[in-house]
Order: C-alpha cells, then sequence, then structure tokens
C-alpha cells in the first residue's frame, strides 16, 4: 500500500499513512510496557504478602510452644 501511495506522489496520504503506523507501533509498544509492569507489580506483591504471612505464623507458633513449654504442659 505504501508503494503505490509513493508512486502516486500523494504526499499528505502518505504521511498520513507512516503517521498511522508510528501510532499503532507506539500504541502497542505501550500497551506491552504497561502489561509487564502491572505483572511485575502483582508478582511482587503477592510473593511479599507470602513472605509476611509466612514470617507471621512463624512466630505465633513459636509463641505457642514457648507458651506450652512455661506452663509446664
Amino acid at each position: 500500500m505504501i508503494d503505490a501511495i509513493v508512486e502516486t506522489g500523494s504526499s499528505p496520504r502518505f504521511i498520513s499513512v507512516i503517521s498511522e503506523e508510528v501510532s499503532c507501533q507506539l500504541h502497542s509498544g505501550i500497551s506491552k510496557a504497561a502489561r509487564r509492569f502491572a505483572l511485575v507489580e502483582i508478582i511482587c506483591n503477592v510473593i511479599s504478602e507470602f513472605v509476611r504471612t509466612k514470617r507471621a505464623e512463624r512466630y505465633l507458633m513459636l509463641d505457642n510452644q514457648a507458651a506450652k513449654t512455661s506452663c509446664g504442659w
């Protein structure tokens, strides 16, 4: 399609086609980067929440064990 436009010498149409193509590529690149960023943020938040939960469970378990041993059970 671009070859046909170049051959007819329609500069405004050629610029329009090129602008549209650049716009589509830019939109695609930005969308891909945004999806990647969102996915990384979700994964990081899930991992950090998992680690916090495991630590809290471990400390709770240790506290329960300490309470049992101090009471003589």
